[in-house]
C-alpha cells in the first residue's frame, strides 16, 4: 500500500508513439535501430566492392561510430574502406583499426 501511495504521487507521464529516436525505416513498416542498419549497410558496401580485399573484418557500430577490426590486404584497401564508410548517412566517425595482413611467401 505504501508503494501505491508513492506511485499515485508521481506526476503523470505521457507516451509518444512516434518512431523511437535512433531507428531508421527500412521498408513499409519495418524498422531497425540506426546502428544496426548502418552495420548492415557497411557490411554490404564492403562485400560489394571488389576493389577492397578485407579478411575477417569485424564491424561494430555505436551511436553512429563505426569501428573496423581485422585485416586489409593493402593500405589502400584500409583507406578506401574508411572513405566509403564516412560517406554513409548516419556515420559520424570511423575508428579504422584494420591492420595490414602480412604477405605470404
Amino acid at each position: 500500500m505504501k508503494d501505491e501511495q508513492q506511485k499515485a504521487a508521481r506526476p503523470q507521464e505521457t507516451t509518444n508513439w512516434s518512431r523511437p529516436e535512433g531507428q531508421t525505416e527500412l521498408h513499409a513498416g519495418a524498422t531497425l535501430p540506426a546502428d544496426e542498419a548502418i552495420a548492415r549497410e557497411v557490411d554490404a558496401l564492403l562485400q560489394d566492392d571488389a576493389s577492397i580485399d578485407l579478411a575477417n573484418a569485424n564491424i561494430s557500430v555505436s551511436d553512429g561510430e563505426v569501428t573496423l577490426e581485422g585485416y586489409a590486404a593493402r593500405l589502400s584497401d584500409k583507406e578506401h574502406a574508411e572513405e566509403m564508410i564516412l560517406d554513409l548517412e548516419g556515420v559520424n566517425v570511423v575508428h579504422n583499426n584494420l591492420r595490414i595482413a602480412p604477405e605470404r611467401h
